[in-house]
């Protein structure tokens, strides 16, 4: 990937970023008894204001609800949050443990596997449905909207996910925090993240060499066989805002992404491997170590990933070689908590620019002043600090 061009679309975005949100707000105005808001997918949705009452249909959405909302967040959700027991186990126990409501929140259905029902939603009437972006996508199996409306429940959308460090992370937010009447703690939430990303951002623009060739895998099958690669989404892109060079830029990946041969990998020679580790794969249940309220011990850490770096024909690549790999909380990359895998991508890119930066402080700093949960587990293991 080229960095000049990603530098450009980086300065251009920080630049618009203020502007598109002051447009975006004075947008807004009134329509009777009610205040109209713009949601995410650019539509005009009256709401009562401020809310009370609603139904949060994606689970991946709970942290930036949490932190906009405050303490008392659960008191408003009365359904929703699909597939999070099963999907995030961990952060869903750490919930749990603060606030055992969560697990007597009244299921609407799940959007990823279209069994997501309107008419669970009509039943809970809530004040307004709040909808990930993406599910726009979903075709013939999207929520239909319209019917809600014509059942009198607003639907609004937000985006974490689709274009991370852009406007839509701040916009979505902002558009919470007029929800339910937390304007000035949603400003704050923004004026904090923004000072994470530019951390990177701004150095990032005055660096002339190309960065790093990367190799980014979720590990779908564990660590005997190889995993899911992405390009341009989900888990590469902190890689491309970052200045790394993605392996898999180039190649037809299909939507969720895919796995790359081991021809593949030693033709490319990464001279960085990230594995993103998650709970979300059913093999990787019980034996990932990453994530809230998981606290291996180094020979823990340094077993599992020695047990990815025996992998067939491994020992040949140059990341390898060089200590080079490293594991990352999977989540860290994804909503309002994205701006620390920028922070450590950026630090193990170019270690003499970013080497000061403290991804996780930050990240535990925004946990003391926003998050009702404890910052608690493990994020991140480096190959240089295994046993040997």
């Amino acid at each position: 990937m080229n960095n000049t061009k990603i530098l450009a679309a980086v300065l251009v975005a920080i630049v618009v970023i203020g502007a598109a949100w002051v447009v975006w707000l004075r947008s807004e105005g009134t329509d009777g008894d009610k205040a109209t808001v713009t949601d995410l997918a650019g539509r005009n949705v009256a709401v009562e204001l401020p809310v009370d009452k609603v139904v949060l249909a994606d689970m991946e959405s709970i942290n930036a609800f949490a932190a906009v909302v405050g303490p008392d967040f659960l008191d408003h959700i009365i359904g929703g949050l699909s597939n999070w027991e099963a999907s995030y186990p961990d952060m869903y126990e750490a919930y749990i443990e603060v606030y055992p409501g969560v697990a007597k929140i009244p299921s609407v259905g799940d959007l990823y596997t279209g069994s997501f029902s309107t008419e669970a939603v009509i039943n809970l009437q809530p004040d307004v449905l709040i909808l990930p972006l993406w599910c726009t996508q979903l075709g013939d199996s999207a929520p239909n909207v319209d019917i809600l409306k014509e059942a009198g429940i607003p639907t609004v959308f937000v985006d974490f996910y689709t274009d991370p460090y852009g406007n839509n992370q701040g916009k979505s937010v902002d558009l919470l925090g007029k929800l339910f009447g937390k304007e000035e703690r949603a400003a704050g939430i923004n004026a904090f993240y923004e000072t994470e990303v530019n951390k990177v951002f701004g150095p990032l623009g005055s660096i002339e060499e190309d960065g790093p060739t990367v190799y980014v895998e979720c590990p779908s099958n564990g660590a005997d066989e190889h995993g899911i690669t992405t390009k341009h989404m989900g888990i590469a892109m902190p890689v491309d805002y970052a200045g790394g060079e993605n392996i898999a830029n180039g190649l037809t990946l299909g939507q969720t992404g895919a796995s790359v041969t081991l021809s593949y990998l030693i033709d490319k020679g990464p001279e960085i491997i990230l594995f993103s580790m998650t709970t979300y794969y059913p093999d990787l249940v019980g034996k990932d170590m990453f994530g809230f309220g998981s606290l291996p011990t180094d020979d823990q850490l340094s077993d599992m990933a020695g047990q990815y770096l025996e992998r067939n024909g491994w020992s040949e690549l140059t990341a390898v070689k060089e200590n080079r790999v490293y594991f990352y909380y999977n989540n860290l990359a994804f909503g309002i908590e994205n701006f620390a895998a920028l922070q450590l991508m950026a630090s193990l890119f170019y270690p003499e620019e970013f080497g000061s930066l403290d991804p996780l402080g930050s990240l535990e700093e925004f946990y003391e002043l926003y998050m009702p949960i404890e910052f608690e587990g493990t994020w991140f293991y480096s190959i240089a600090d295994m046993s040997r």
